[in-house]
């Protein structure tokens, strides 16, 4: 980290945009680009969050598409650090899921974002 350069992860309860699958349209992809900036101006890395661990399928590859998507949206608009969030998740597997590994944090490490994100990944929260 840069001397005088601060990180500051805000992650939001309920987000204004609690859609994780679906690519933000262009007024929020603008909101999102003036916070990056705006962050940026005053020296502060912004850090997008993201939480699908409450209704993701770890065993189907479509949801890691839509993640890598999403973080590649926010990438274009500026953004060079991230957070994968799993840390409010079901207490049970779905039965796909459960066919692929043996818990949750097998699917977690197994979860190939991981190698999409290596230098800019600054949190990887699991229960």
């Amino acid at each position: 980290m840069d001397a005088g350069t601060e990180k500051a992860p805000v992650c939001q309860v309920k987000p204004p945009w609690p859609q994780w699958r679906i690519p933000y349209n262009d007024e929020e992809a603008a909101i999102l680009k003036s916070l990056i900036e705006a962050a940026k101006a005053n020296n502060i890395t912004f850090v997008y969050s993201l939480s699908p661990g409450i209704d993701i399928e770890y065993s189907n590859v479509e949801e890691r598409i839509c993640i890598k998507s999403k973080l590649d949206q926010v990438r274009r608009l500026g953004c060079e650090s991230f957070a994968l969030l799993f840390d409010d998740i079901e207490c049970e597997m779905t039965e796909t899921d459960r066919q692929c590994f043996s818990s949750f944090a097998a699917a977690q490490v197994s979860f190939k974002i991981l190698g999409i994100l290596k230098e800019q990944l600054i949190v990887f929260a699991v229960n």
